[in-house]
């Protein structure tokens, strides 16, 4: 699903109204905001069997050549794609201003959950049984976009905080109870305070501790030891309770049982949610920190204590790596500094793709590898154009020059 940024909360409900035919993991939400040209073959756009365009009103007012060229390539098969009228009477200005044959399918916001389903089934399962019978929750049914902004408004910070774009939330997002490890922190908007401490709590325990700063939104620390359960986690700035959410703990037992149950080779016993957690944390960051910039560490700003955190993950994309958070690489590896921090070695001597490879991301090893790769060529064919640059200035100085002795 394609989408600006008023139209967001469509495409989160489809989404919700998909999922009852389609796999979570079968779903891309993709933001036009923060549109590349490299996306097309980095999260492989055009191998989607259907487009979902949501036309809004600020999608038509902010087209510019690019995002033209850019939507042209991906809406290229008038077949596989869906547009959807939101707050616009009709496609026509769109497909007028790109090169491409309108597409097939046309619904609007006036439709129910019912007719985008079916839709959506004629274009992805066509010749195949698969899926073909569902039922929508009465919820699904009422709960329309418009109707959700309005309750959104009248909901505790508590529930605000538990919408698609967290205020904070804990990498992983279960650890074992035994050596727990280390665990992330990650906040969807800068604290501006002088002392963040976070609050742990669960049934008849509650500790309060600092954690080190390990980015302008990320913090790092030891986990505390807890027994197995839900631990509640709360995020204070000078006192003040910023965020909040929950991370949980588990026996060796039980994740052993797990595996044996559910879990063919190579999974993990918390692949799904590790998966949820990818999409989640790269929607943040294209829409809370579309500019995030890679910089290197200035150790003798931090005490000794707190830059041990740094060790093992010198930046984000080692982070990712570790994880397996696929999407968020992707993205990170558009970011300014990312050649810098793809080719930096943590305190081990292991650069991300090494990371990646050691804890069995194959695929994000590759997409690290195939990055390496095209640096060669992008360092060319900057050169070049310095070149080209230096030659053009040349010329220009040397016409100023006789014009100048001409007069």
């Amino acid at each position: 699903m394609l989408y600006e940024e008023d139209a967001e909360e469509w495409a989160l409900y489809l989404r919700k109204v998909f999922l009852h035919v389609v796999k979570r993991e079968a779903i891309l939400l993709y933001s036009l905001e923060n549109y590349s040209l490299r996306d097309l073959e980095l999260l492989s756009l055009n191998s989607y069997k259907c487009k979902l365009l949501i036309l809004s009103e600020s999608l038509l007012k902010d087209l510019t050549p690019k995002k033209c060229q850019f939507l042209e390539k991906v809406l290229h098969s008038p077949d596989s794609v869906v547009t959807l009228l939101c707050g616009v009477a009709s496609s026509d200005e769109l497909y007028k201003l790109l090169n491409v044959p309108g597409g097939r399918w046309e619904i609007s916001t006036e439709q129910g959950p019912e007719d985008y389903i079916s839709v959506i089934e004629s274009i992805i399962f066509e010749g195949s049984n698969e899926y073909l019978e569902f039922s929508i929750p009465p919820d699904i049914r009422v709960e329309q976009p418009g109707e959700v902004s309005e309750r959104k408004h009248m909901e505790e910070f508590s529930e605000v905080s538990g919408s698609s774009r967290p205020l904070a939330m804990v990498l992983p997002t279960e650890v074992p109870c035994e050596n727990p490890g280390e665990i992330f922190i990650i906040l969807r908007d800068e604290v501006i305070g002088d002392m963040v401490e976070v609050e742990f709590t669960s049934n008849n325990t509650c500790i309060r501790t600092r954690p080190a700063l390990w980015n302008k939104s990320v913090w790092c620390m030891k986990a505390l030891d807890f027994p197995a359960g839900s631990v509640s986690v709360h995020v204070y700035c000078d006192g003040i309770i910023k965020a909040q959410t929950e991370m949980k703990y588990y026996t060796t037992e039980k994740a052993v049982g797990s595996l044996l149950e559910v879990a063919g080779p190579g999974d993990g016993v918390c692949q799904n949610d590790m998966e949820e957690l990818d999409d989640i944390l790269t929607s943040v960051f294209r829409q809370e920190i579309p500019y995030y910039k890679f910089q290197s560490l200035q150790t003798e700003i931090y005490p000794q204590k707190e830059y041990t955190h740094f060790k093992e993950l010198p930046t984000l994309l080692h982070c990712a790596a570790k994880f397996g958070l696929k999407n968020l690489a992707i993205h990170l590896l558009q970011c300014s500094g990312a050649t810098w921090a793809s080719q930096i070695k943590n305190v081990e001597g292991s650069d991300p793709a090494y990371i990646a490879e050691r804890h069995g991301h194959k695929e994000l090893k590759k997409i690290f590898e195939d990055f390496s790769v095209s640096l060669p060529i992008l360092s060319l064919k900057l050169f070049l154009l310095y070149e080209r640059m230096c030659a053009c200035m040349s010329i220009c100085v040397c016409a100023l020059a006789r014009t100048h002795n001409a007069l």
